[in-house]
């Protein structure tokens, strides 16, 4: 007996140095001990904030801290961690920075040592930004900010890897960000990847937003997540609370959370979108749009709702306007599933979806109850003035009914929906998917052809009677250009930033100019000046003959690239022949009927050389 526990002591012992062993080689050699696949960067040892250098500048908006290499900003996230805030200070990034030689530590990890400063990237970039199994609660190049500016910034090839068992809020540029903005910053490249987070918000620029305005920024970043009790998965923003505003943002990666882990003890909560996951507290979103994929994916042995939009997985007492989606939306879950074009669901606690257009399959899928619609899967709120030409699926794999419809798979409360339309690949008999009225909506018959044409949006007789009536603006909104979105209506802002290209004919003659870009609706500015010899320049004009003329005053509202074609005028010579006395037979070289004579002197026109 005595040798027996001697024999257990020793396995004991033995077991426990393999599993030091295992955690010693996963730190230093990036084993997965996580079971999710990562991206080994070029990350070597360490953490950055053991490679310190000191920055220079006094912090004043004259005289800002200069951040011109990879030790100078892990001085910043070493003094920051240590409980310098920076409160008003000046950063001014200098030079292109590279973090590929260590793993970096995030600028400000908890709440209580925030960055408040002002960060102006200046275009430069941050790249091979390596964060891995350090369970951060607040993760990104910054952890947390509060009363800060990020602005400017270019995030490039970065690899997000964690884990943490509670909370978690991570993103490329913040984690966490109250009181604050982040303008005109973008992650173009990498990935980010999360498991078995209790809590998680994971955003492509940031994790979670209170009352935080976020402008002019993109994501182009894949984001992952798998396990999860309640998951915020957004292109841009994870979970957007406190009257927080997105405006003028897009994504175009896939943006996927999967629960990953079977007989989940606790009830799965999951909002997915291609803008930010959750919407909240009288926060709004405007003229941002998706391009990547959207997936939120509960499908397994427990409780989980899962919420899947194309720009927001849920929104509550929050807006959003002047938004669209053009890529596919899917909710499978174990118990209730919601997918929409625009919004996974609308509460109805307040808030509206206004102006928003969908192009995105929307597919919702659940043992119990699912909802798809065009632009919500489920709305107890307003809708107003919303299309939606993608197509729309749902299935119960239970004995449940599965609601889907052309603009919402349902509605209830005290739902408001005006002007909506629905066609093109939706085929559905219903706008509404719990209902057999359509209110609010237009009859898909109808929508094929006349959806395309302005009229059909502006005359009364295609409103519905039983709702005050909400014009389509076609002068600040809203614009049908045949060459783009198949015909159907667009946002004028989407023109406004859309660059075409403008191809110069000289037809016949030469020109050292060949092409220019120009935005639509603004002015075509400066055109080339080609040249042909014997021939004078009569402009630019949309034909090799005939067309409309292009000046640099006319307006450009083709919405496509175009081709302009130089006019020509054949130039008028007079030849003058002088016999010098002699005799000369012109009528044998010329037809003299075109000629005069005069002392001798024959006088003859033509035309070109």
């Amino acid at each position: 007996m005595l040798n027996k526990k001697i024999l257990n002591g020793h396995n004991l012992f033995f077991v426990l140095c393999i599993l030091v062993l295992l955690f010693v080689m996963a730190t230093f050699y990036d084993i997965n001990i996580f079971n999710y696949s990562t991206k080994q960067g070029k990350a070597i040892s360490g953490d950055w904030t053991s490679y310190t250098t000191a920055f220079t500048g006094s912090g004043t908006e004259q005289d800002p801290y200069k951040i011109n290499s990879a030790n100078n900003l892990a001085y910043l996230a070493l003094q920051v961690n240590n409980g310098s805030t920076y409160s008003g200070k000046y950063f001014k990034q200098t030079a292109d920075i590279d973090l590929s030689a260590h793993y970096w530590v995030p600028i400000g990890t908890d709440s209580s040592e925030s960055f408040q400063g002002i960060y102006d990237g200046y275009g430069y970039i941050i790249a091979n930004m390596t964060i891995f199994g350090k369970g951060y609660i607040r993760g990104g190049l910054f952890g947390n900010i509060n009363n800060a500016k990020i602005n400017n910034l270019i995030m490039e090839n970065i690899s997000v890897t964690d884990y943490n068992g509670g909370e978690q809020y991570l993103g490329a540029i913040v984690g966490e960000a109250d009181n604050s903005q982040i303008i005109n910053c973008h992650n173009r490249n990498g990935q980010i990847q999360v498991a078995s987070s209790l809590i998680g918000s994971i955003g492509g620029i940031a994790g979670l937003i209170n009352n935080t305005k976020i402008e002019m920024c993109t994501n182009k970043v894949s984001i992952s997540s798998e396990s999860s009790y309640e998951g915020y998965l957004g292109g841009i923003v994870g979970n957007t609370d406190g009257a927080s505003s997105i405006s003028k943002c897009y994504n175009t990666a896939n943006i996927q959370f999967r629960l990953s882990v079977a007989s989940y003890s606790l009830e799965c909560m999951n909002y997915v979108g291609g803008i930010t996951g959750k919407l909240n507290n009288s926060s709004w979103i405007e003229q941002s749009y998706n391009l990547g994929e959207i997936s939120a994916n509960g499908f397994l042995e427990t409780t989980s709702y899962d919420y899947a939009g194309g720009i927001a997985g849920a929104i509550i007492r929050s807006d959003v306007k002047n938004c669209y989606n053009m890529n596919e939306v899917v909710a499978f879950s174990a118990s209730v599933g919601f997918a929409g074009g625009i919004g996974g669901y609308l509460s109805r606690e307040g808030g509206q979806i206004i102006n928003c257009y969908n192009i995105g399959a929307i597919e919702s899928a659940s043992n119990a109850y699912c909802h798809a619609g065009g632009i919500t899967g489920a709305n107890s709120s307003n809708l107003i003035n919303c299309l939606n030409i993608g197509s729309v699926k749902a299935r119960s794999l239970g004995s449940y009914q599965p609601y889907m419809g052309g603009i919402c798979g349902s509605a209830d409360y005290s739902y408001y929906i005006s002007n909506c339309y629905y066609g093109g690949n939706c085929t559905l008999n219903y706008g509404i998917g719990n209902s057999s009225s359509n209110t609010g909506c237009a009859n898909p018959s109808n929508l094929t052809s006349q959806a395309k044409t302005q009229s059909w949006y502006t005359t009364s007789s295609n409103w519905n009677s039983s709702y005050p009536s909400y014009l389509w603006n076609f002068q600040e909104v809203w614009v049908i250009v045949n060459t783009l979105n198949n015909g159907y209506p667009l946002f004028l802002w989407e023109l406004n930033k859309l660059e075409f290209t403008i191809t110069f004919d000289a037809n016949g003659g030469t020109v050292t100019q060949g092409q220019i870009k120009v935005r639509y609706g603004e002015k075509y500015g400066t055109l080339p000046t080609p040249t042909r010899e014997g021939y004078t320049f009569k402009g630019w004009w949309t034909n090799p003959s005939g067309g409309s003329e292009i000046t640099s005053n006319t307006t450009f509202t083709l919405g496509a690239d175009q081709t302009l074609y130089a006019h020509w005028e054949a130039n008028t010579y007079q030849v003058t022949f002088d016999d010098q006395g002699g005799v000369v037979n012109f009528a044998d070289m010329i037809d003299i009927s075109y000629a005069t004579y005069s002392n001798g002197i024959y006088n003859y026109t033509i035309n070109g050389v």
